[in-house]
């Protein structure tokens, strides 16, 4: 009984071949499309997952937001000012973010906004940027 069950399966595998072979070679080589804001959708190609991992990236790291906007805002000739409404700018900033995070990964399920496009564009850290400048002459 058990030999008849391996042999099952080999000719389950063995008539699925020519289907596999039919498969045009440009189609598994083809560039993805852009995403959203011209991100790659590298991860996967469901919108809810891309839509779930926004909202837990938002809301881990969106107090990334206040160093970021203290340094935006900095100006060495009023280093004082700058300093204070950098901090102020950056926690309601901070509070925007997590707050959106914790949307996001709650509803996550449902297609809100429309298409589970971004509410908020990605966060400065996170901008795909080359590891290497490009030389003078390149």
């Amino acid at each position: 009984m058990r030999i008849r069950g391996e042999w099952a399966i080999i000719a389950m595998c063995l008539g699925a071949l020519p289907g596999w072979a039919e498969i045009p070679e440009s189609a598994s080589s083809a560039p993805r499309e852009q995403g959203v804001g011209g991100e790659s959708d590298w991860c996967c190609d469901f919108p809810p997952v891309n839509k779930l991992g926004r909202g837990i990236s938002n809301t881990c790291f969106g107090w990334l937001e206040l160093p970021m906007t203290v340094g935006q805002r900095y100006a060495p000739a009023d280093a004082g000012t700058s300093m204070i409404v950098g901090v102020i700018d950056g926690v309601f900033r901070t509070a925007v973010r997590t707050v959106v995070g914790v949307y996001e990964t709650g509803t996550f399920l449902i297609p809100v906004p429309e298409d589970y496009t971004p509410i908020l564009p990605t966060i400065g850290y996170f901008q795909r940027t080359p590891r290497r400048q490009p030389l003078l002459f390149e």
